[in-house]
């Protein structure tokens, strides 16, 4: 059996080095976040990936370097993503308390192109600019490439 990531993303070398499952709902914590790892990993096979990211419309949830089974792991970094997603929201003429699932599935992965292909902006608060450096994600995904609905 195996997955199907909603966005994946690749190092300038072509590993792996992120999964991504984008989820529609609000309201959630770590725990859940955990719950939802865990249940993910144990209906499917998942190759290891430096990174595993739960992106909501108002959390991000990013486990780092941790085995790709279905043990209870909390996620190693977690942010209010409203301030990531802000724009693409602003822009679409959407509520993150409303959207569907699809719709924010290219809402991430528009933003996990932006990191890819242009870095962070400017204007994102410490916060979340402190996250996407501090944890290696940016660099690790600086000049890579990402695949949506991917099969991994």
């Amino acid at each position: 059996m195996t997955t199907i990531a909603d966005v994946v993303a690749y190092d300038q070398d072509g590993k792996l080095a992120l999964i991504v499952e984008a989820k529609g709902r609000t309201h959630t914590s770590s725990d859940w976040a955990t719950k939802m790892r865990q249940n993910i990993l144990a209906h499917g096979l998942m190759p290891f990936s430096q990174y595993f990211m739960l992106a909501l419309p108002d959390k991000l949830y990013l486990w780092k370097n941790v085995d790709n089974n279905a043990d209870v792991i909390e996620p190693t970094y977690e942010t209010n993503s409203e301030p990531l997603f802000h724009d693409y929201f602003k822009k679409a003429n959407l509520n993150p308390e409303d959207i569907g699932g699809r719709s924010f599935e290219l809402i991430v992965t528009s933003w996990i192109n932006e990191l890819v292909n242009l870095g962070i902006a400017d204007e994102l608060p410490l916060e979340q600019r402190k996250l996407l450096v501090d944890s290696g994600l940016l660099a690790a995904l600086k000049g890579g490439s990402i695949a949506i609905e991917q099969r991994i």
